[in-house]
């Protein structure tokens, strides 16, 4: 199941939930048609997004994560470019997590 269906699932479960609880009262009904309302626009600016950017970037939409960083390294190399090597995310860490010291309880 994808991003955009999950929102559509919840839009769709914000209007059962108001159907199921539509009372005589024209407040509550009111209130309930605003929250209906509000959700209905947020899953509608969403999925326009998310088809927006699919239609500009076919096949990054396809990718996530890990898999879409893979992409990109392929293509900067496809161009010629020399491969991009792997680097710690923080200067200094050699790629490990924090050490904490034996006896003394500093961080290092």
């Amino acid at each position: 199941m994808s991003k955009t269906s999950y929102v559509a699932a919840l839009v769709l479960a914000v209007w059962l939930a108001i159907a199921w609880r539509w009372t005589g009262t024209l407040s509550a009904n009111f209130g309930m048609l605003i929250a209906g309302s509000v959700s209905t626009l947020f899953g509608a600016w969403y999925i326009k997004g998310t088809q927006s950017f699919a239609e500009r970037n076919p096949a990054q939409a396809l990718l996530e994560g890990a898999e879409l960083l893979e992409w990109q390294k392929t293509e900067i190399q496809a161009k010629g470019l020399p491969p991009i090597e792997s680097q710690p995310a923080l200067p200094g860490s050699e790629g490990s997590a924090l050490l904490l010291e034996k006896n003394s309880g500093k961080i290092t």
